[in-house]
């Protein structure tokens, strides 16, 4: 039941929400995240349990990677929670902000805990329906529009998904996730499965292709649920990604390097889209974009090999670490410099807050973001010999265009700041949630070293390595200034928030104009006799035989599953 409680506290509080007990039910939001973290703190990390009698059994544990997940993910949790204490205080609806809020929340800890495939999908579901009620929450035609495309593009992860999983399911001993990814190294349509479940959980990590749902979901949801949107939700398709994919259980050149290439190009393409951004949480959505592609990259080296893995999940665990509190604190921070009114030295708190939160990602020397860059580029070593050239000069590369995306965001959020002619207000919870997340940010060095990379220490202080730290960082803000010296006299060609996405719109405006404007034949043309066409089929003699045929394939894990596919499929073109 420690277990379930876990899962259910979020759930039975989400319950309370309603407007006429919300001056008291309020109280005992920040309470749910709570069980979570002192679970993920202080539980035993070979524990688990079994619901045998729950659906179809709820199995749950830690397993491999999943303490270190519940860690940061409660702690984020638990702070913007308590951000939302005060931010959402002059929403209109704020319960209905908390209601889908503490939904999310259940199902994000459910995902991290479940170790069977029911149990993970269930929570995945739940996690990722309920957050488009906090995409559109504040209804307006932008955040209904976002919320649309979200919608969407779950659907369709989530169908990508089911098929993986029919199949997986089909070729598994058992329903347990332990029993999986071996299963899938060993099955005879081995590509089909990790094809579905790269690209179902890839819509969720935001990656090429799949991504455009995150610059338009960041920049119209509250503030808390931005937070948790891009630092807990988005590793949600990483932790799908590290439970389902064979990592370890044998070499997939092919995968791995669709992988890296898909991940660069992420990391690349993200960038030069952000800084075209005006608005800064548009601007730190691009950037998660381009992290999510580095620990692509990260998968894909640990693809090649199976003595690859061991090390690259070190590396994805301090990188997740990292990601996931620095950008919780950025998007904090963008609620907080919306508090600092004209005070200056709130201003000149706030952007120094953010100035280390920025730094940590951009991997800049004793942080966390420089362990990981670190570990990487020692991890690379096992990647194919003819990647490691690029590899070499491709990371350093990566860490520039990291440091150029967020010193534009913070240029971003200083004139806003500037220019604001609020005054400020009594924010205690935005302040306090806010300092205790930037000191998490600094601790998650020491969490590195001490739990996952002692070996790491002396090395990450030669001045060697901290100069291979220091250069990306300095060579990205040089950079920024002289392309903001261009840019006053040219202007570039502006790239709207969502980029591909605003190109299928406007693809599919012209095919229904086009559709418009075509001849449509008469009533008389779509007359059918659905009586007689009955009364022939039920006289058939093959009647029977098509009836069983249908019945026996359904019957089979795949058939059934490509049908549910094609049949979501087009629920959601009817979207």
């Amino acid at each position: 039941m420690i277990w379930l409680s876990v899962i259910l506290l979020p759930w039975l509080i989400a319950l309370l929400m309603q407007e006429r007990t919300y001056r008291v039910s309020r109280f005992l939001a920040p309470l749910a995240p709570l069980p979570a973290l002192a679970f993920a703190i202080f539980g035993d990390s070979n524990a688990s349990a079994s619901v045998d009698w729950l659906i179809l059994g709820v199995h749950v544990g830690f397993g491999a990677v999943g303490q270190v997940f519940l860690f940061f993910t409660a702690l984020l949790w638990s702070l913007a929670t308590l951000f939302a204490f005060d931010y959402m205080r002059k929403d209109e609806r704020p319960w209905r902000f908390h209601f889908f809020f503490l939904l999310t929340m259940s199902g994000n800890f459910g995902l991290i805990l479940a170790q069977d495939i029911i149990t993970f999908y269930t929570c995945f579901a739940l996690m990722t329906f309920a957050a488009y009620g906090l995409v559109i929450h504040d209804r307006t035609n932008e955040a209904l529009r976002a919320g649309r495309i979200y919608l969407i593009t779950a659907l369709f992860g989530e169908t990508l998904l089911l098929g993986g999983m029919f199949l997986v399911a089909s070729q598994s001993p058992s329903l347990l996730l332990a029993d999986m990814q071996e299963a899938i190294a060993e099955a005879v349509h081995r590509d089909l499965m990790m094809f579905l479940i790269f690209a179902g959980f890839g819509v969720k990590a935001g990656v090429l292709l799949l991504h455009f749902w995150l610059p338009l979901a960041h920049p119209v949801a509250p503030v808390p649920a931005s937070a948790v949107l891009s630092g807990c939700m988005i590793k949600a398709g990483l932790l799908g990604w590290m439970q389902l994919l064979p990592l370890g259980h044998g070499s997939f050149p092919q995968w791995s390097t669709f992988l890296v290439v898909a991940g660069f190009s992420a990391a690349f393409l993200a960038v030069i889209a952000g800084l075209a951004q005006k608005s800064p949480k548009t601007n730190l959505a691009y950037s998660s974009i381009s992290q999510m592609g580095m620990m692509t990259v990260a998968l894909g080296i640990g693809l090649a090999t199976p003595e690859a893995w061991p090390p690259i999940l070190v590396v994805l665990l301090i990188y997740t670490v990292n990601h996931a509190l620095a950008k919780g604190a950025l998007f904090l921070g963008v609620g907080v410099a919306g508090a600092t009114g004209q005070s200056r030295w709130r201003q000149r708190l706030c952007l120094g807050g953010l100035m280390i939160a920025a730094l940590a990602i951009a991997g800049a020397p004793w942080t966390g973001g420089a362990i990981a860059k670190h570990a990487l580029k020692n991890a690379a070593n096992l990647a194919p010999e003819d990647w490691y050239p690029a590899l070499t000069w491709l990371l350093p590369l990566a860490s520039m265009a990291t440091t150029l995306l967020l010193t534009r965001f913070l240029i971003l959020t200083w004139q806003q700041m500037k220019s604001s002619e609020k005054t400020s207000h009594p924010a205690p919870a935005l302040w306090i949630s806010w300092l205790i997340l930037l000191v998490a940010v600094l601790g998650s060095v020491t969490f590195a070293i001490g739990r996952y990379a002692i070996e790491l220490e002396r090395s990450t202080a030669t001045l060697r390595s901290i100069w291979d730290s220091v250069w990306p960082v300095l060579l990205g803000v040089a950079l920024l200034i002289a392309l903001q010296r261009v840019l006053r006299k040219r202007k570039l060609w502006p790239i709207p928030a969502g980029d591909i996405v605003v190109l299928l719109e406007k693809a599919f405006h012209s095919l229904r104009q086009i559709g418009r404007a075509l001849p449509v034949p008469g009533p008389s043309y779509w007359q059918i006799n659905i009586v007689a066409s009955v009364q022939r089929l039920a006289e058939s003699e093959t009647k029977q035989d098509i009836t069983n045929r249908v019945e026996s394939l359904l019957k089979n894990w795949t058939a059934a599953g490509v049908g549910l596919v094609v049949l979501i499929l087009l629920l959601v073109l009817l979207l």
